[in-house]
């Protein structure tokens, strides 16, 4: 996952870059250990962002339910001032840390949730050897599923998502 922090960084940088014309903005949220962490607020400095994005170490347990109730609760917050909003999840999608004890139930139910606020989403599974549940995850979701080839960042998949 190491790998695809780094890559994901420079993807950020990219889209900020290039976003500079669009005015775009990248929020990132971040689950490990337990819990979720707003890691980036809503921005369009380039500079802030690589500095958190070189901050994330990864580490510990996937509270994947957790990160996306907490992506749910930032959108429906932020609704008012972005209209169009696109969640990417890049996620092995297994998921090893819920409060009721399901940890992919409780995923798919926050992954259904968010399907109905996000109006773009798509899945980044940069593990394709884990594919049953970040599928379903990613069909809760009504995402587009990319599955990272091992020699491909994850920086090339958000270029395809992007087209």
């Amino acid at each position: 996952m190491e790998k695809v922090i780094d890559s994901t960084r420079e993807a950020v940088i990219n889209i900020l870059t290039s976003g500079y014309v669009t005015r775009d903005e990248i929020a990132l949220i971040y689950f490990q250990g337990k819990d979720a962490k707003i890691a980036i607020k809503p921005t369009r400095n380039a500079i802030y962002a690589d500095e958190k994005l070189r901050s994330i170490r990864v580490h510990g347990s996937t509270p994947l339910a957790a990160g996306l109730k907490k992506s749910l609760e930032f959108i429906k917050r932020m609704k008012d001032r972005y209209k169009n909003t696109v969640l990417v999840l890049i996620s092995d999608g297994n998921p090893n840390i819920s409060e009721s004890g399901d940890p992919a139930g409780d995923a798919i139910k926050f992954s259904e949730k968010l399907r109905e606020v996000a109006e773009e989403r798509v899945f980044i599974n940069p593990n394709p050897t884990l594919r049953d549940v970040p599928r379903k995850i990613a069909f809760a979701l009504g995402a587009r599923y990319v599955e990272l080839r091992s020699e491909e960042k994850t920086g090339e998949a958000f270029k395809k998502f992007l087209k």
